[in-house]
């Protein structure tokens, strides 16, 4: 499924940085492309139900793979939001490391820093 949509996403992604942070501005250019000028509620709702328009999780997925393999193409949030899960991820191993030392003593071969270098 997912490459069904990579070309269109990476495409919108070069052309349109808002929808390099937001799902629903990328989903909401996609469908409107699908929609070809369909300007009747009920038509398009319809459309919707049926699953006619391109899956809202698929293009989602798609956009996360054209941003792993693109780099140029992530969103300025997405710096934002990896540097802080980066931290969380080096105190939770910490958090682990000195539980470990608690357990089974300094006197181990593990020296400290030595589990989870980075």
């Amino acid at each position: 499924m997912i490459t069904e949509y990579y070309d269109l996403v990476k495409k919108i992604l070069e052309e349109t940085p808002l929808a390099r942070d937001k799902d629903c501005f990328l989903v909401s250019l996609i469908w409107h492309y699908e929609l070809k000028g369909i300007d009747d509620k009920n038509t398009i709702l319809l459309m919707l139900g049926r699953g006619d328009l391109s899956n809202y999780e698929s293009i989602g997925r798609a956009r996360r793979k054209c941003q792993e393999l693109n780099p140029h193409l992530r969103g300025t949030r997405w710096n934002q939001r990896h540097e802080v899960l980066e931290d969380e991820v080096k105190k939770d191993l910490k958090v682990i490391e000195s539980s470990f030392h608690q357990q089974f003593g300094d006197n181990s071969e593990v020296k400290d820093g030595d589990l989870f270098k980075e």
